[in-house]
This record gives C-alpha cells, sequence and structure tokens, in this order.
C-alpha cells in the first residue's frame, strides 16, 4: 500500500512567500532526487520521473505494477494507522 505525501502553507504562517517558494522546490526533480537519495522509500507523483540510478535497484518500478486507486482515503489512513500501531507492537 502506497500512501502520497502532502505539504501545504499553514494559515498564518510567519512567512508564507518562503514557504510557497519551498513548496516550489518539494516538486522538482532535484527535491525528488535528494528525497529519494535519502529515504529511498518516498515515492513522488512527478510526472516522468526518473530515480537516480543509485537509488533505482531498490525502489519498485510502477511501470511493472499495476495501480489501484485507493477510494476511501480517510478509511485507508485509518486502517494504516492501526496497522502501524499493530506493528510497532510487534517489532519494539
Amino acid at each position: 500500500v502506497l500512501f502520497g505525501q502532502q505539504a501545504g502553507v499553514m494559515k498564518g504562517a510567519a512567512h508564507p512567500n518562503a514557504a510557497k517558494l519551498w513548496l516550489d522546490f518539494l516538486l522538482t526533480k532535484e527535491a525528488a532526487d535528494i528525497v529519494a537519495e535519502e529515504e529511498v522509500s518516498y515515492y513522488t507523483m512527478l510526472k516522468g520521473y526518473e530515480p537516480p540510478e543509485s537509488v533505482k535497484k531498490h525502489m519498485i518500478d510502477f511501470k511493472k505494477v499495476k495501480l489501484l486507486p485507493i477510494k476511501d482515503q480517510l478509511g485507508a489512513a485509518k486502517a494504516f494507522k492501526k496497522m502501524h500501531e499493530e506493528w510497532q507492537q510487534v517489532f519494539r
């Protein structure tokens, strides 16, 4: 199960323009490469993105996987939270 990452600017942020610039950067290939190098389990949804060769071998090739959309995002998030808590109990 793959859940997307969210980002946004909070209402009343002290530096909203800087936050918007940061979000713009997060949506670039350069940022996706940095994150992929540091967090191999992260997958960007940038159209046409190809990860660096150094991490490609550790990542799933989505061209070879049938993706199914999640119709109930809130339900899936709750189920994930429960599974994550159970996982932590078993492996602590």
